[in-house]
């Protein structure tokens, strides 16, 4: 692999894992001497990732972009879209035995998880919570994946993996990720007796749940935080809740 695209693959990943926090502010020479390679093929995967609009600029240099409410209430519509007639298409065309083997592994643990409910220790659930959340992304990514139109398919998966602290602007109670984990299995079992409209209708309320759960006075306390606050440089944020 091209080093400009391995410093693109590493230095998206830890924005989507956290790593690299919202609004974070990243420089060539930090983040070359991280990944262990010069500044050239690092400068070109900054270039790649402000063209994804993943960083933008701003007055002191790039940092990974700072979303607006209305531009992640966008991204839900446009994921409502998107998912539904994926999950159509996946409905009309069959779900492939890995596919469906992966889904029902992650429905099968999301429910033995929900059953045990978080730690005594777990406080405020984050952990249960962090743990559903694996599971979740393991089902919709197989789901997604399993689209037969290969366009389709990966705008539905870039429009899905959102950095992780996007998180920081929702609210989930454990009453919810029950709801969620419910719809899991509608979606599922619409898409496996090949019910293509009923499939992507459960998965456009699910996205509308989704989107409903954004809390506006976290995600304002959030933002006033970043952009009144000294922002780490290149990777040395503290990790996303």
């Amino acid at each position: 692999m091209a080093l400009n695209l391995d410093a693109y693959d590493r230095i998206r990943a830890m924005i989507f894992d956290g790593s690299i926090g919202v609004g974070e502010r990243l420089l060539e020479t930090v983040l070359a001497e991280r990944l262990a390679m010069s500044r050239t093929p690092v400068r070109e995967a900054l270039q790649l990732l402000l063209a994804e609009g993943v960083l933008e600029t701003y007055s002191q240099g790039i940092r990974a972009k700072i979303y607006s409410s209305e531009e992640i209430l966008e991204i839900y519509d446009c994921r409502v879209l998107l998912e539904g007639e994926s999950v159509r298409l996946t409905a009309l065309s069959g779900l492939g035995h890995s596919a469906r083997t992966i889904m029902e592994q992650a429905l099968h643990a999301s429910e033995e998880l929900l059953a045990r409910g978080p730690d005594d220790a777990d406080e405020g659930g984050s952990e249960f919570k962090e743990q559903f959340l694996i599971y979740n992304n393991a089902f919709h990514h197989a789901l997604y994946g399993a689209c037969p139109n290969s366009t389709l398919r990966q705008l539905t998966q870039k429009f899905s993996n959102l950095p992780a602290s996007i998180r920081n602007y929702f609210s989930f109670s454990n009453h919810q990720i029950e709801e969620s984990h419910h719809s899991h299995w509608q979606i599922f079992n619409a898409v496996v007796s090949g019910e293509s409209e009923r499939a992507a209708a459960q998965m456009r309320e699910h996205i509308w749940m989704a989107r409903d759960r954004m809390d506006p006075t976290s995600f304002n306390s959030h933002r006033k935080d970043i952009t009144h606050s000294n922002i780490p440089e290149s990777g040395h944020a503290p990790h996303s809740a």
